[in-house]
């Protein structure tokens, strides 16, 4: 059965169960419908990814939903029918929601794509790269917090026709965040507790709203270095490919190497190392106004 028919045939069987459909979500070029026998998960949802919400009805089809078949009953999700995972723990099945729609946006997503955080400051879009853990989640709320556009965490994926970052404002992961950013709202619809463990954060919450489009001008590796000073360092062309590369996705495609290379032949990038967040965000404003100056 071709894709699209396994999902209207989804789509059909869940309706016809009573389960709610709700909105469709534009995850870069993966196009989405999530339904739940639970009006709250959907609610969840919304307010969570209200920056990606599009009109119609997606593709594909993200559901989760409670299954009670003896001993295997629990909280299911699944992707075009296809169970993903089963857990007694509401939460957990939201945070497989979550991470399977990412994925899912990453595997459907071809051209340059790199593991980054990125957000506009001026007319140029700052890419934090970074593995789990490295600050760049933090850093880029923290840059949205004083007034950046807020453009992506986790992904950024570069246009084809033009070399700018796409916006794919999911929600922001933070987690237990810095006191500078204590005044970032978060919080579930009511109803909706169960599910969500106050991890993520809505692009609507972010001061700096939702950026355009806009061409890559400077790439910061952040590295968190709890009670370190705030360091940049600035790596020279062969330096920074290799560094990107270590972030980047889909190389293994003919030419990965070379268009990543390409994308950002002509952007300075810095190693960013320390422990304030008001300090990093200091740095970044600073080595943005160098960049644009210099271009």
């Amino acid at each position: 059965m071709a894709a699209a028919d396994q999902a209207a045939a989804v789509r059909r069987a869940l309706e016809s169960s009573g389960w709610a459909r709700g909105s469709r979500l534009a995850l870069l070029d993966f196009d989405v419908t999530t339904y739940s026998d639970d009006p709250a998960v959907l609610e969840l949802v919304d307010a969570l990814y209200g920056a990606v919400l599009a009109p119609g009805v997606g593709h594909h089809v993200l559901s989760l939903g409670r299954a009670s078949d003896g001993e295997r009953a629990g909280v299911v999700v699944a992707l075009d029918g296809v169970p993903i995972v089963r857990t007694t723990a509401p939460s957990i099945a939201f945070a497989h929601l979550v991470f399977e729609a990412n994925q899912q946006a990453l595997l459907a997503t071809s051209g340059v794509v790199l593991h980054a955080a990125a957000a506009v400051l001026g007319k140029v879009a700052v890419v934090l790269p970074g593995r789990m853990g490295a600050g760049k989640s933090t850093l880029v709320a923290g840059l949205a917090a004083a007034g950046a556009g807020y453009l992506t965490d986790e992904i950024v994926a570069l246009a084809p026709e033009n070399g700018c970052v796409r916006p794919y404002p999911k929600p922001v992961s933070l987690g237990i965040p810095p006191p500078e950013l204590d005044g970032i709202t978060r919080g579930a619809p009511a109803g909706a507790s169960e599910y969500f463990t106050g991890v993520l954060v809505p692009a609507h919450a972010l001061p700096g709203g939702v950026g355009s489009p806009t061409p890559p001008g400077l790439v910061v590796l952040p590295t968190y270095e709890p009670d370190a000073p705030v360091a940049v360092q600035r790596l020279d062309p062969v330096e920074s490919v290799v560094a990107l590369a270590e972030h980047a996705f889909h190389l293994e495609q003919p030419g990965g190497l070379r268009a990543l290379a390409e994308a950002f032949r002509d952007v300075p990038c810095y190693r960013l190392t320390g422990g304030s967040l008001p300090g990093a965000v200091n740095a970044v404003h600073e080595l943005t106004g160098r960049a644009v100056a210099s271009a």
